[in-house]
């Protein structure tokens, strides 16, 4: 029952994700990084690692929109991606380890 209704609700959001939310978020989460690195809560190693797995993510959105239609499971995986990344610039901000 649950499935149904997320998978509903991930086909009713492919179109939004096609009209460039997928591509705002991946700037929001570069403007995060920055900020990290320029504040020293994010060293530059893992500055590195996380530009890293944004390339990734922009490479999938990229795939994903190759056909001209991001679909809802490409968006639910897409999704997943931003929403690791995301807790990985928080778990780095917050880590306690600063630039020298």
């Amino acid at each position: 029952m649950i499935a149904g209704v997320l998978t509903t609700a991930l086909l009713a959001l492919a179109p939004v994700y096609g009209q460039g939310a997928l591509k705002e978020r991946q700037e929001n989460q570069k403007d995060r990084i920055k900020a990290g690195v320029k504040d020293g809560s994010i060293t530059k190693v893992e500055a590195a690692k996380m530009k890293q797995d944004q390339k990734e993510i922009k490479g999938d959105i990229k795939a994903a929109r190759a056909d001209g239609l991001v679909t809802g499971k490409e968006a639910a995986k897409i999704t997943r991606e931003q929403n690791k990344a995301s807790r990985d610039i928080v778990k780095q901000k917050r880590d306690k380890q600063n630039q020298k």
